[in-house]
């Protein structure tokens, strides 16, 4: 290229870059124009925008205030749900081991039922045993007998002629224990 050709480049270039320079010198300087005006109209409440800016304010401002409401009383159900969920929780592992607990009473009450049961067949034996002893010998036997609980029940349950025999037989100290016994 001739030199002639470069100088008309060169001053194209300079020119496109001054027209963009001045474009957007142009658009900022509006923007700013704008922006000022904008201001300057709230300010000096031009066409009442200064009170509208205000109520905008005032609305944006208690909507905030009601939604930090909301989210209170929304965090404070919440609170009470989890609240009222752990105590179910809590009374629901409560109520089981009640449950268990009857359980196993109920098993304990039924393994006392059937040892009461053939205990009594055997209270009732033995009281049959002892009627058809010889009074000396079963004197002798309570004599010895060490639980205080199963004579009485037996001597209670035995025929009066034959317990008057029995202790008759027995030392006076051990007599005077068993008619204490039989009282009670």
């Amino acid at each position: 290229m001739n030199k002639l050709t470069q100088d008309i480049v060169k001053k194209s270039e300079k020119k496109k870059k001054n027209l963009f320079a001045k474009g957007f010198l142009t658009s900022f300087i509006i923007f700013l124009i704008l922006i000022v005006s904008s201001l300057l109209s709230v300010f000096f409440n031009l066409g009442g925008l200064k009170s509208i800016a205000a109520q905008v304010l005032q609305i944006e401002k208690a909507q905030k205030e009601l939604i930090l409401e909301k989210q209170q009383e929304l965090d404070s159900g919440n609170k009470y749900l989890q609240d009222a969920l752990t105590k179910l929780a809590s009374d629901q592992q409560n109520l089981k081991k009640e449950t268990d607990k009857i359980e196993i009473q109920k098993l304990e009450n039924e393994k006392t039922k059937a040892k009461l049961s053939s205990e009594k067949l055997s209270t009732e034996q033995l009281i049959a045993i002892y009627n058809l002893m010889e009074p000396q010998k079963v004197a002798d036997i309570i004599a010895v007998e060490d639980d205080a609980n199963a004579i009485r029940v037996i001597i209670k349950n035995m025929d009066q002629k034959k317990i008057a025999q029995i202790i008759s037989l027995m030392t006076t100290d051990k007599a005077a224990k068993i008619l204490a016994e039989i009282s009670k």
